[in-house]
């Protein structure tokens, strides 16, 4: 059974000129010469490049979440649960959180629980889905995340979001073409799509929907996957 994965961000901050705005921050640092004039920092988190697995079904639901280090590639339980034993959510991060939205923990679920990389502590947040819901695709911009279709009793073609600033979520006006769940998510820097999937009749599907976060509008896109499927796994090289 599939568990719920999100993504730790490696976050560097280089200072070149005191002119020069960063773009990234945080915790470890370090400092070194260049050419014996110019001053680079280097600021690293205390647990960047590390991947998560949350909760999950390996014969009841879990509430464990272990980790993966990249540099290392070693992963291991860490302390931190999740507040209830659930799998089937969605997941999506910030830059300095990670988030398990809905599930099913022996029924469907509307709890948002988070996963604070620095800290790596985790507890449900205040804002809930409006709808209970399992097998919902999760895709994030840098300000929100969102989940995408899903399974409430019967499929959906509702896409809700997640302000990370703001903690607060909310349906968008925007939907799915079609009502699907058990798609596979992923993401650039201006879009979010669900690949394949599940539609109510039962039949896998081929079709690719994209979210342009811009304009929080969804449509099928032309391209289609050679075969239809439900049940895969989103990962891409670039934008977390």
């Amino acid at each position: 059974m599939a568990g719920l994965s999100v993504m730790g961000y490696l976050q560097v901050t280089e200072y070149f000129d005191p002119a020069r705005q960063p773009s990234w921050g945080l915790e470890l640092s370090l400092w070194d010469y260049v050419d014996k004039r110019e001053l680079v920092y280097v600021d690293i988190a205390r647990r960047s490049g590390v991947g998560y697995i949350l909760g999950g079904y390996p014969g009841a639901y879990t509430a464990v979440i272990e980790d993966l280090i990249f540099a290392t590639e070693t992963s291991q339980a860490i302390a931190v649960t999740l507040d209830t034993a659930k799998s089937y959510g969605a997941g999506v991060n910030s830059a300095v959180k990670g988030y398990i939205l809905g599930g099913y923990t022996g029924a469907y679920t509307a709890v948002i629980e988070d996963l604070i990389f620095a800290t790596e502590t985790s507890q449900a947040i205040a804002a809930t889905l409006d709808t209970a819901k399992e097998f919902g695709v999760g895709v994030n911009s840098a300000a929100k995340g969102y989940i995408l279709g899903g399974y409430t009793g019967a499929y959906t073609a509702v896409i809700e979001d997640l302000i990370f600033a703001t903690e607060t979520s909310q349906a968008i006006a925007a939907t799915l073409d079609t009502a699907k769940s058990y798609g596979a998510g992923v993401n650039s820097a201006t879009k979010g799509y669900i690949l394949g999937g599940e539609e109510s009749g039962g039949e896998y599907i081929v079709v690719i929907e994209d979210l342009i976060f811009a304009t929080e509008t969804s449509q099928a896109i032309a391209a289609t996957l050679d075969t239809a499927k439900g049940f895969g796994a989103g990962v891409q090289n670039g934008f977390v």
